[in-house]
């Protein structure tokens, strides 16, 4: 039979990056209609706050992709985690030490 290894301390690094991506995508809202408001050209501010708009909805996908990914990871690690410690407790029960 196989072993099973799961490296849930990358897991754990891993949600850590994500989670810097959650927070990194989330405070980015508004930054580019603002450059609108400050580049003094009528026409380029048009543009400017068209970019925003699309950003925004993409930003937002974005968004919830990520953190949906974070999530997913983060109860992976701690299901095999929690899957560890069990059989740890079976095998010393087996073996007559708990």
């Amino acid at each position: 039979m196989a072993d099973l290894v799961v490296d849930t301390d990358t897991l754990r690094e891993l949600d850590s990056s994500l989670r810097l991506i959650v927070s990194t995508l989330d405070t980015a809202g508004g930054i580019s209609r603002s450059s609108a408001d400050a580049c003094g050209d009528g026409d380029l501010a048009g543009v400017l706050i068209d970019f925003a708009d699309d950003w925004e909805d993409t930003r937002e996908d974005m968004l919830d992709a990520v953190r949906s990914i974070s999530d997913a990871v983060h109860m992976i690690s701690d299901a095999f985690d929690q899957a560890d410690g069990e059989l740890l407790k079976l095998v010393a029960k087996l073996r007559g030490e708990g």
